[in-house]
């Protein structure tokens, strides 16, 4: 060993760089030389290459040479437990709760990074909605601190996107509905981490109301709930309409014929494309070439844009508006599918593979659960959009006429999603039926767990309203049109006992909202309460699946629980960052738990 530490220093790290992590760690601790050694930045840079990037697994960035070897571990290790074929369960090594507030539910939750730190956004809904940015950064010793608050006065939020480039002004676009229309606010987090409004994006007038599903440097995707995405440059004033089938006396279309209320889910700016995810389509749109608005349409975006200061948005009694006109260039699908009804899905880009110039896309479906003709078993099946190699990449953009020919040639990826994996997942009510998925095949999402019995003393039979459940619709629903919100169920009972079970989109097992107001027909939990009689109750549990990729060679994919009974309080809303190995869930008391696996 001696004789060792008399090469010279670059002969010793290139050493290091045939050791794997372990060894890595190992051979530190024999004397002090090979411990300074093994703190350069290089010797871990290395080993990101050879243990992390070589499996394609996914690394945190470095924010400078000493967060080196702790990105690079800890990819290692939540690699290592991804790739487990004996470990069954992934608990959180660490976790860390706070109270955002003690009146409402959160209704979306976000990380967020915000010049170099970890943050976590979150929306709650009371009289109106409020946008929290929080410190979440490892680095203070597990303290949260509120960095800003914000708030449309007498608004609520319809959606919301975060930018792709964290290195333009403009981080958050929120579309707000107040006093009977709608718009969207572009905000600012400047470098006191202050909140502020920058511009107004106008709904075009006369159309339905548009809400924000994905921001990328100046381009904003903006979608109602029919059939029409647009695609719009704020800084240029250039934009183009993507629009699906809706006509109605075409039987037997493919399209979203009777469907006249198919929310939009997600955008994904996809290879040459634009990926339109709704509640029952999946329509792949060629990537679109943006033209200004017409110099003849008064009050274009454009000029609208220039209407404003740079500290706060200011109210005008004669703002201009957008109007839809023909002008504006049209596209139509190149491919479309549909899942059916579903509860959640996520569609994200798969980490690229060296041999293919393209990365696919996977689709995590979980079905529609609450169904009384399904099975009692609910899945996530995963799909694959495969990269066409019959794609022609010279072929622009084109301004399309209806109706369209569909071609291999014009699509980058081949329809129909070919399925991949399914995991079996348990049916029941739940108000956060959200998959979060990882460009690894890596996911999570929140089961229910089987009823647990209250019994009731009282005698006493009547018509009792999930009131709790009812209020809490509104608050819940972050769209503003029902989805993802809780609704109630109705129960024969004691007049003083509330159903807390928490629900989602329809009532548990049978029940059927037929009023859309959150009171249910048929449950299964509707019973004369006696004295012998007992109440269910539902608990929740957080679960990982990790699918075939790049932690998993097998075709047979796992299931790893995060989280046991999560106690009484039901998510609400759910983020995962697959990178960090971080999980974050709103909670129905107003509270937020943060897991680190």
């Amino acid at each position: 060993m001696n004789s060792l530490q008399t090469l010279p220093t670059d002969v010793l790290i290139n050493i290091f760089t045939l050791l794997s992590i372990p060894d890595i760690l190992n051979l530190r601790q024999t004397n002090k030389l090979f411990l300074a050694l093994s703190k350069q930045s290089i010797v871990w840079i290395n080993a990101r290459k050879s243990e992390i990037f070589s499996k394609l697994w996914p690394c945190e960035m470095a924010k400078d040479d000493k967060d080196e070897e702790k990105t690079t571990r800890n990819a290692w290790r939540l690699g290592r437990r991804w790739a487990s074929d004996t470990e069954k369960a992934m608990p959180v090594r660490r976790e860390r709760s706070f109270m955002t507030n003690t009146s409402t539910a959160v209704s979306d939750i976000r990380f967020l990074v915000v010049h170099g730190r970890k943050t976590l956004l979150t929306v709650s809904k009371g009289i109106w909605s409020v946008l929290t940015l929080w410190d979440i950064d490892e680095s203070d010793d597990e303290n949260e601190t509120k960095l800003s608050e914000w708030s449309p006065r007498g608004g609520l939020f319809t959606g919301l996107a975060i930018n792709e480039d964290a290195n333009v002004e403009e981080q958050l676009a929120v579309s707000i509905a107040k006093n009977g229309s709608h718009e969207t606010l572009l905000l600012e987090i400047d470098t006191t981490f202050s909140l502020t409004p920058k511009r107004r994006i106008p709904s075009p007038e006369g159309a339905s109301p548009l809400r924000a599903l994905a921001f990328s440097g100046s381009v904003l995707a903006l979608a109602d709930d029919l059939s029409h995405t647009t695609i719009f440059d704020w800084a240029t004033g250039e934009m183009a309409i993507l629009t699906e089938d809706v006509d109605e006396e075409r039987e037997g279309s493919t399209g979203t014929a009777n469907w006249k209320h198919n929310i939009a889910m997600q955008v994904v700016f996809a290879h040459r494309s634009v990926l339109v995810v709704r509640a029952r389509s999946l329509s792949l749109f060629q990537q679109p070439s943006l033209s200004p608005s017409p110099s003849n349409i008064e009050g274009s975006i454009h000029e609208h844009l220039r209407l404003r200061v740079e500290t706060e948005v200011v109210e005008f009694e004669n703002e201009p508006q957008l109007s839809m006109r023909p002008l504006i260039p049209t596209y139509t699908p190149i491919a479309m599918h549909s899942f059916g009804w579903v509860d959640g899905i996520d569609v994200v880009l798969t980490s690229p593979k060296p041999s293919s110039p393209r990365a696919d896309l996977q689709v995590f479906v979980r079905a529609e659960s609450d169904n009384p003709w399904r099975s009692g078993e609910g899945s996530i099946d995963v799909y694959v959009l495969r990269a066409s190699p019959d794609f022609d990449e010279n072929d622009g953009p084109q301004v399309q006429t209806l109706p369209l020919e569909s071609s291999s040639a014009l699509s980058p990826y081949i329809f129909p999603p070919y399925p991949l994996a399914s995991l079996p997942t348990p049916r029941g009510s739940l108000r956060c039926n959200t998959v979060r998925a990882g460009s690894c095949s890596t996911a999570l999402w929140v089961c229910p767990l089987a009823t647990t019995s209250i019994h009731s003393t009282n005698r006493t039979a009547g018509l009792v309203v999930d009131q709790w459940a009812v209020d809490g619709a509104a608050g819940l629903d972050i769209y503003g049109v029902g989805v993802g919100a809780s609704v109630g169920s109705v129960e024969y009972g004691d007049s003083s006992t509330l159903n807390r079970h928490g629900d989602t989109g329809l009532v548990d097992g049978n029940g059927i909202d037929i009023y859309g107001i959150g009171i249910g027909v048929g449950d299964q939990s509707s019973q004369i309460v006696t004295s012998s009689t007992a109440i269910t109750r539902r608990g929740e549990s957080l679960v990982a699946g990790v699918f075939p990729g790049p932690f998993l060679d097998s075709p047979e994919p796992r299931m790893k629980q995060v989280l046991g009974n999560m106690g009484s309080n039901g998510c609400t809303a759910m983020d995962y960052d697959e990178v960090s190995g971080r999980v974050a869930m709103g909670l129905g008391d107003g509270s937020v738990w943060v897991g680190y696996l």
